[in-house]
């Protein structure tokens, strides 16, 4: 690729500015509802375009976003007026399968990490949806399949390379600048732009156990159903990973979906595919064995149509904690069924997602592993004239779920948040982790300069905005 000056920005890569052939497609992220746009795109090439297009950010006042898939339900990953650093062209995966490690490019997605440690029959831990960007999601936490044997995406992560905001390129290990890895594990995108990290990677069964089961209970038999579904699923073993998805059809009929994947040995799995099987006959079961590959796939295409991950939708989501019986969810959620649509014609959806089970956090990382499941509302719309209705709407469910003892007023996965306010990301790490994360951002950016994320305000006095001479093209 040709080097490009724009207008005094000379990297590898392409940059990008308003007005420029391609760049509405390039700036346009998969919500919606976020429509800034900034002055430039610096899609870079390698860590000396991410350092050079840092320094001439902060040498004219630029705000920063940076992009990997851009799937963040915030606009983390766009701005107005400012520079955004595109880590797409950055997706190499090098795996060694002897020490069982991969080393993974900031702008890789999660499939291209999945595809690559299968040809030497190693998988990492990842979310479920191949299309998201894998250092996004790792960064910040993230789960999946896995996550119930080995842990959150981010407790993988044993290294990691990132220019900070003065321009340097650092290294983070066990071995060195350990408190930094532990903060990478769950705040990353604070403390400088990453450019590789380091994961480990585990076995990969020879096959899964998945796919999605559906039902459509009567309305008499929707709460009992419900009820009964959540307790199962959540006395399941650390092998299956569910998620339920509620939801209704264009008629108002009520819907109950779970795609699952289960990755232990064969008998246990379909001992206990057979249980939830057994809860009542299903309107449509794609559950089978099938290599990790081919069923991360099919699912992707049945959670895009239950839950409508599509690009270019505008999307408000919310997620709480789970609290209260099974009995109690399986009534208040029936009881306020209408809350959730199907609307064809504009096109839009409301549905109601429960995500996951309880997580450990052995490692102590900062990301804010749950005691339990959270109660998702996913609302997705075309069109950003909608956006006060859909968000009433969300928040009148939740009001709902919260009067009648189904979630607390505690934040779930941060990653299925709109809006993130500074609270939510206190209350998500927890005040003694945020205050250790607090200094460590004071030592890397004491200016905040990286503040479109999940951000954690340096703690103490901040620096000199002044940037060394140096190397300053």
């Amino acid at each position: 690729m040709t080097p490009t000056t724009t207008p005094d920005l000379q990297i590898r890569g392409e940059v990008l500015s308003a007005g420029d052939p391609g760049f509405d497609e390039t700036a346009a992220i998969w919500d919606g509802r976020h429509g800034q746009r900034p002055a430039l795109i610096a899609r870079c090439l390698g860590a000396a375009d991410v350092r050079r297009a840092i320094r001439y950010a902060r040498q004219n006042n630029l705000e920063i976003s940076v992009r990997c898939g851009g799937h963040n339900p915030n606009d983390y990953a766009i701005n107005d007026g400012g520079i955004v650093l595109d880590l797409r062209l950055m997706n190499s995966v090098q795996v060694d399968p002897v020490a069982r490690r991969a080393r993974v490019a900031g702008g890789a997605l999660a499939g291209d990490v999945v595809r690559e440690a299968a040809e030497f029959g190693l998988v990492p831990v990842t979310g479920m949806l191949p299309a998201i960007g894998f250092c996004g999601i790792a960064l910040n936490g993230g789960e999946g399949f896995f996550s119930h044997r080995y842990g959150m995406v981010c407790d993988s992560i044993v290294g990691a390379t990132l220019v900070t905001a003065d321009g340097e390129l650092i290294r983070c290990s066990p071995d060195e600048r350990p408190e930094l890895l532990w903060g990478m594990r769950g705040a990353g995108p604070n403390f400088g732009v990453v450019t590789e990290i380091e994961i480990a990677l585990y076995d990969l069964p020879d096959s899964v156990l998945a796919g999605m089961i559906t039902w459509t209970p009567t309305p008499e038999q929707l709460p009992g159903f419900l009820a009964s579904l959540l307790s199962t699923l959540q006395a399941t073993s650390d092998d299956l990973y569910p998620v339920m998805i509620i939801g209704t059809d264009e008629t108002g009929a009520a819907y109950v979906a779970v795609a699952l994947c289960h990755i232990g040995a064969a008998d246990e799995a379909e001992a206990e595919i057979t249980t939830i099987r057994a809860m009542a006959t299903a309107t449509d079961d794609t559950i089978a064995r099938a290599p990790y590959l081919d069923a991360v796939n099919a699912l992707n295409v049945d959670i895009d149509e239950a839950a409508g991950f599509v690009d270019g939708l505008c999307r408000r989501w919310t997620d709480y904690e789970l609290t209260g019986s099974s009995e109690t969810f399986g009534a208040v959620v029936a009881a306020n069924i209408d809350r959730l649509l199907t609307d064809p014609e504009l096109p839009a959806s409301i549905s109601l997602v429960v995500e996951g089970k309880h997580l450990n956090n052995t490692l102590g990382t900062p990301a804010k592993h749950r005691d339990g499941p959270a109660v998702m509302i996913e609302a997705g719309w075309r069109g950003t004239e909608h956006t006060a209705r859909f968000t009433a709407v969300t928040d009148d469910m939740n009001a709902a779920l919260r009067a009648g003892g189904v979630i607390s007023s505690v934040s779930g996965n941060i990653h299925s948040i709109s809006d993130v306010t500074s609270d939510i990301v206190v209350e998500n790490y927890g005040p003694e982790t945020y205050q250790r994360l607090a200094e460590l951002k004071a030592a890397y950016d004491p200016e905040n300069i990286f503040h479109l994320n999940y951000n954690i305000e340096p703690a103490g006095p901040k620096a000199s905005n002044r940037l060394p001479e140096e190397d300053t093209k």
